[in-house]
């Protein structure tokens, strides 16, 4: 589990992708382009765009491929 501070960043990121999606819903699109399953579409775009880049942030930390 993510400690205080390091939900205190993944919540900022959170905020910044959906401000950047907002201004660019292209890129929103752009990214949810990408893969095998269809996007669902009781979503905005820019929303799930957002929660994406959270996601591969998190996915992508030592903590998360690392067993030791």
């Amino acid at each position: 589990m993510p400690d205080e501070h390091e939900q205190e960043l993944l919540t900022v990121l959170l905020t910044e992708a959906r401000a950047e999606y907002d201004h660019a819903s292209s890129q929103a699109q752009a990214l949810l382009d990408v893969g095998l399953w269809r996007v669902d579409t009781a979503h905005a775009d820019e929303e799930l765009a957002a929660w994406t880049t959270v996601a591969r942030a998190a996915l992508n930390l030592n903590e998360t491929y690392t067993r030791n």
